[in-house]
């Protein structure tokens, strides 16, 4: 490549990054303007930047021998609060659209419950208070508690979804030797609470089920031609079933200020330290420095581009984190490989020999180093709900850029930088020096 086409290819670069900075910090204009990162980042960011109310519960299993897994009833439970909260007239108002990011679950036994709308927890605290209640009912009565269920499972037969129910042996009993007439399945706590009987009750049965001496196993199935219908029905079955022991461990309202403060500090601390890796690699690496801040300018910009265009990542100080580690992620590899190339160097190797192998030596532990952060961010974006699957996404892809910038973009940088110093450039101003006992040599080798 000649001098004059790697500084018009080395300027395309810089021109591109110059814009994408623009379009990522500036908002645009018309009628639907984009807010550019900082807007959109204050738009996303939950109630520890912006302010409100943030409730998190303890989750704890307490119905000895339910076959049910912990975490499809942590699920289900999540579920009828998040309905309980939505259709509470105190509290519907509290939430956005996005709401399965504001009540959500946190690790493996926690719920979080966050509204920038609210002042005060205690209405949140009061409807999550309320304990789905399951019962079967005849035309005589109650029949059984939902205790009697030992599993519900939500699954797919012949085509079609149903609900599969489990009973316990005594279970199986009382409904064998109920009456003939159909038996429904309620949720005793929506009805006493004075719902109508659509919003009450779960399931119809049919009699023949329970005829005594039919049941051939303690399980039987129910189906719905409304599939949404029925995963919601499966919900709170297994909620009401299968209570679990919600204990409050943290409730707190955060003041707008507060937040903003946190907020500020946490931009202020990652451009700090920005600037101090860009000086770092500068006065360490000097003309391999520069290439290793275009390149870094250009992956960070492009990271928090997708973090403000992608709809469903929350910039929780979670998800912020996330994005920190990864620019430490992209610096160490940066690193890694510069160190590479001056061992190359120390070799005797020349400038672009050694700038080469650095590069090709460090090409799969550096896919090995993102490979791990890929994989790590995937984990935690499918296991994760709300603020840390948001940052299980942020890892995810900025695992691939920064994997583009340290073995992509900074190596293409570096050969146009040895183009255009030439074949005669001095190595000093790529950082790269030999070892005391080469120089000795050369300086001998001259001599002679």
């Amino acid at each position: 490549m000649n001098k004059r086409k790697s500084i018009i290819n080395l300027s395309i670069i810089v021109g591109i990054l110059i814009i994408l900075l623009v379009v990522a910090f500036f908002p645009g204009w018309g009628a639907k303007p984009y807010m550019g990162f900082p807007g959109t980042m204050k738009n996303r960011m939950d109630a520890e930047g912006n302010g409100g109310v943030v409730v998190v519960y303890k989750v704890k299993q307490t119905v000895d021998g339910s076959k049910a897994r912990f975490s499809d009833q942590l699920s289900a439970r999540l579920y009828y609060i998040q309905n309980e909260l939505l259709s509470n007239e105190k509290t519907n108002t509290l939430f956005t659209q996005n709401y399965r990011n504001e009540i959500a679950s946190q690790g493996t036994n926690r719920i979080r419950i966050e509204s920038q709308q609210a002042s005060s927890y205690s209405e949140i605290v009061a409807a999550v208070g309320k304990s789905p209640s399951v019962v079967f009912t005849n035309s005589a009565g109650e029949l059984a508690k939902g205790s009697i269920i030992s599993n519900v499972r939500f699954t797919v037969k012949a085509q079609s979804y149903v609900v599969e129910i489990e009973v316990t042996d005594e279970g199986k009993k009382i409904l064998e030797t109920s009456s003939s007439d159909a038996i429904s399945i309620i949720d005793k706590a929506a009805k006493d609470s004075g719902k109508e009987e659509k919003d009450y009750k779960l399931f119809d049965v049919p009699a023949e089920i329970f005829t005594e001496g039919k049941m051939s196993s303690n399980k039987f199935t129910l189906t719905d031609t409304d599939t949404n219908a029925l995963n919601g029905k499966y919900a709170r079955l297994l909620a009401g079933a299968t209570p679990l022991e919600l204990t409050l461990i943290s409730a707190g309202y955060i003041s707008e200020t507060s937040a903003s403060t946190q907020a500020t500090l946490a931009l202020v601390a990652g451009i700090a330290a920005a600037v101090l890796l860009i000086a770092f690699f500068i006065v360490r690496y000097r003309g391999l420095g520069l290439a290793a801040v275009i390149s870094m300018l250009a992956y960070m910009v492009l990271m928090l581009f997708f973090a403000a265009v992608l709809p469903f990542v929350s910039l929780s100080f979670l998800g912020l984190w996330a994005i920190v580690l990864m620019m430490f992620v992209n610096a160490g590899s940066h690193i890694f490989t510069f160190e590479k190339i001056r061992s190359e160097y120390q070799k005797g190797k020349s400038v672009q020999a050694s700038t080469a192998s650095g590069f090709k030596k460090t090409l799969f532990p550096l896919l090995d180093i993102h490979l791990f952060a890929l994989v790590a961010g995937l984990a935690v974006w499918i296991l994760g709900d709300g603020a840390a699957a948001s940052a299980g996404m942020i890892m995810l892809f900025t695992s691939i850029l920064s994997f583009a910038s340290a073995a992509g973009l900074t190596m293409y940088l570096s050969r146009l930088f040895n183009s255009i110093l030439g074949e005669n450039l001095d190595p000093g101003l790529l950082g790269l020096k030999r070892g005391v006992h080469d120089e000795i040599k050369d300086e001998v080798g001259g001599q002679k």
